[in-house]
């Protein structure tokens, strides 16, 4: 089962982001940065995605203090950036949850798949300010495909490298419960892949 966080970008407007919660069939809501989140929030949204990096102590302590609020989760692909959330979060006597950001061919952000994100999956396990959530991917560099079954092949090519890397974790037990990716461009076939939990359409 495959759940929708659908994308806050579309609409920028709260009341949307509460309908599509109301309607049932959204887990959560996705935003793309740390002020959209406060808005968010502000109007009442209790499960927002920050579907990117959050780095800096002013930003990071923004990002800490909505987490009283809100179950906040964030994207991470740094050690650094994770030890300044897990410091800032412990200041608060708070958790945080973290989806690793792997990249499977964007190249815009993001670790590689396999060993490089395992290694940021044991670093965040060990941290009392973080939960390790799971895995995150966008695969938007299936998007300038024009032929449909190609795109697919790309796509679940893409995908299979996140899922791989989400079931080495898991052989190491490794909590990977959110394994998200997908957009408006390539979610009719995401989330039909194997092993993905949620799309962010």
């Amino acid at each position: 089962h495959c759940s929708v966080r659908p994308h806050f970008k579309s609409h920028k407007c709260v009341e949307l982001s509460r309908r599509q919660l109301a309607a049932g069939s959204a887990s959560g809501i996705t935003c793309a940065k740390l002020s959209e989140a406060e808005a968010l929030v502000a109007g009442g949204i209790g499960d927002v995605l920050v579907a990117n990096q959050v780095v800096g102590a002013q930003k990071i302590a923004r990002l800490v203090n909505l987490r009283r609020h809100c179950d906040i989760m964030v994207l991470v692909d740094n050690p650094a950036n994770i030890e300044e959330i897990d410091r800032a979060a412990q200041a608060k006597g708070v958790q945080v949850r973290l989806l690793i950001e792997v990249n499977v061919g964007c190249d815009r952000a993001g670790v590689e798949p396999g060993e490089s994100a395992l290694v940021l999956a044991r670093q965040i396990a060990a941290c009392e300010g973080l939960h390790l959530a799971g895995l995150q991917t966008w695969e938007s560099h299936t998007l300038k495909i024009t032929n449909p079954e190609e795109k697919r092949q790309q796509v679940l090519a893409a995908l299979k490298l996140l899922t791989d890397t989400a079931q080495l974790c898991r052989g190491e037990g490794l909590p990977m419960d959110i394994i998200s990716c997908g957009g408006t461009g390539t979610y009719s076939m995401s989330a039909f892949a194997p092993g993905i939990t949620e799309i962010e359409a």
